[in-house]
């Protein structure tokens, strides 16, 4: 950025907090909607505030400020560079801003709003066969399951209860329960025939099931890369190769066969259930998280391959 008296004297009134008049959020973010939008009429629109209240807002933040922010066209408005200084050193507040409303809304009381559980599509597909049950946990109140390997922010409300694999990141406030283990193994369709391995694309390097899957690719062709499971599912149903699926969807279908009976290629992983500890107040979601407790723990067998 070029050298500027105005800019280094905006650098020093950010970082110091001494201005020549109140600083309001109003006024940043006035200041902010008109960068995005271009213009005074729009982001009076976008704020539903009328265009000279935008011009005030913004002429009261530039004398507080001392410097000019904005270039006035005919037409639109562009930013200085002091200007564009500031639209980067109030980024974050703008973030902060939606995350402060993020939070109140996950700890605001949402007495009809659905309880949303979300899963891996494997474990999404065993809770959907369980639906009915727990949505009579849950009554009155609808269960909404969001099928994602995304780790989503309980703390913000992105969803009420997550079903987690693998080690977990202990975050204060957050409540945690082992449902037990979930079994997957290699399999394919009855007429094996040196069927390929489907690989899995977005797996680390370190897993367990890409460690698994580039033993069997040193004796058999490499297939396709499929990673939602439900499509990897039909694949290899279908006969286009051979694949990880969870024991308790295999083990079902009699289409199917475990491919390699050696428990060195299976990969176990530990299921927890984790949610904010603000959720025990809400009865609804307290007798969903204990619903599905009990559910895991009467088919720990089959979802640990030992049945089904």
């Amino acid at each position: 950025m070029a050298s500027d008296p105005a800019l280094a004297t905006l650098a020093t009134t950010i970082a110091s907090g001494t201005f020549d008049g109140n600083i309001s959020w109003d006024d940043i973010r006035a200041f902010m909607a008109v960068a995005v939008h271009g213009s005074l009429n729009r982001a009076g629109a976008a704020l539903g505030e009328s265009q000279p209240t935008i011009g005030r807002r913004i002429t009261r933040l530039e004398k507080a400020l001392g410097i000019a922010l904005l270039r006035r066209g005919v037409n639109a408005v562009t930013l200085t560079e002091a200007g564009q200084a500031l639209l980067r050193a109030t980024a974050p507040m703008a973030n902060a801003a939606r995350e402060i409303d993020a939070v109140a809304t996950a700890h605001r009381q949402r007495s009809d709003a659905p309880i949303r559980m979300t899963a891996t599509s494997s474990v999404s597909m065993f809770l959907s066969r369980h639906l009915p049950a727990l949505r009579a946990a849950s009554d009155p109140r609808e269960v909404l399951i969001l099928p994602s390997r995304r780790v989503f922010n309980l703390e913000i409300g992105e969803a009420d209860i997550a079903l987690r694999m693998r080690s977990l990141a202990t975050t204060k406030g957050m409540l945690v329960q082992k449902l037990g283990t979930v079994a997957f193994a290699i399999y394919g369709i009855a007429a094996d025939e040196g069927l390929p391995m489907i690989m899995p694309s977005n797996q680390s390097a370190v897993s367990s099931s890409y460690i698994i899957a580039k033993k069997v690719i040193a004796t058999r062709p490499v297939g396709p890369e499929i990673d939602e499971m439900h499509l990897r599912y039909q694949a290899i149903r279908s006969g286009v190769g051979i694949g990880f699926l969870p024991c308790f969807v295999a083990n079902a279908d009699p289409d199917l066969q475990r491919v390699y009976s050696d428990p060195a290629f299976e990969v176990r992983d530990d299921l927890y259930l984790v949610r904010h500890e603000r959720t025990k107040s809400d009865p609804s979601i307290d007798a969903l998280a204990t619903a599905i407790v009990k559910l895991f723990r009467l088919n720990r067998l089959l979802l640990g391959g030992n049945a089904g």
